[in-house]
């Protein structure tokens, strides 16, 4: 290995961290792909696979740096993530203190790069915090862009009823309009649900947005579909690539 050049050394060390992820052996993954990422020739694949090890062996501070590195330099290379994945690194980064760098770092590589929930999507959460501690730093007018970003109805509530966002609203911001936010979720949930008819989570969004505007009959009925379809199906071929999500389906049927 010694006697290779710098770029054989670094595909050796990608392929065994591959290698060795796919096997399971995952804190053998995480050991090569440590190396190979820090190498010149290191690109997003030694970095995605490096994240995707880090969340296998629980290793949080590899985790936020790794998902903070690939939305810096590769963040195409996000999309190539459930969402679930990276909501579960940005939770724990969510954790830390707001002195705490590595949590800002996240947040503000995750918001340059236009990271979408489901690639469509505006993660108002995360931008509503991101803005406050923008708010902790002075930095107001970096908070009010950034604030400006928030379209979700609930956390433009939260912003509205929270008064760490007053030193926004005396220099003339004012959070959207919650109604309309909420009719245009509706909309764009509906929009994502019949381009992905046979994603059972896209239609999720879009009876909770439903749900939360008391349309109840129209829920019952989307949701009485889906058990209709599922059943047809029974022991042929699922309709649905993310059938596993069915439960929160049901859920939304139960609330209606």
């Amino acid at each position: 290995f010694d006697t290779l050049d710098s770029g054989a050394r670094h595909q050796a060390l990608l392929l065994a961290g591959i290698a060795a992820f796919q096997l399971r052996d995952c804190p053998r993954a995480h050991g090569f792909l440590t190396r190979s990422s820090a190498m010149g020739e290191a690109n997003g694949m030694d970095w995605r696979y490096r994240l995707m090890a880090a969340r296998a062996i629980m290793d949080t501070a590899d985790s936020i740096l790794t998902a903070t590195t690939l939305a810096r330099s590769w963040p195409a290379a996000l999309n190539q993530f459930d969402d679930s994945t990276m909501f579960g690194v940005i939770r724990e980064a969510i954790k830390l203190p707001s002195s705490d760098a590595r949590k800002l770092d996240l947040l503000e590589a995750l918001y340059a790069a236009h990271w979408k929930v489901q690639g469509r999507f505006e993660p108002s959460d995360l931008w509503r915090n991101l803005s406050l501690l923008r708010i902790e730093r002075g930095q107001i007018d970096r908070a009010r862009e950034v604030a400006a970003r928030v379209s979700e109805p609930y956390a433009l509530i939260g912003m509205r009823a929270d008064n760490r966002f007053a030193s926004l609203t005396a220099n003339g911001f004012s959070p959207a309009d919650v109604k309309k936010a909420a009719i245009r979720m509706i909309d764009e949930t509906r929009a994502a649900a019949l381009a992905s008819p046979r994603s059972l989570k896209a239609l999720q969004s879009f009876t909770f947005y439903m749900l939360k505007s008391r349309q109840y009959r129209k829920v019952l009925a989307m949701t009485d579909a889906v058990l209709a379809r599922v059943a047809a199906a029974s022991g042929g071929e699922a309709p649905y690539d993310d059938i596993s999500e069915l439960i929160w389906i049901m859920n939304h049927r139960a609330e209606a």
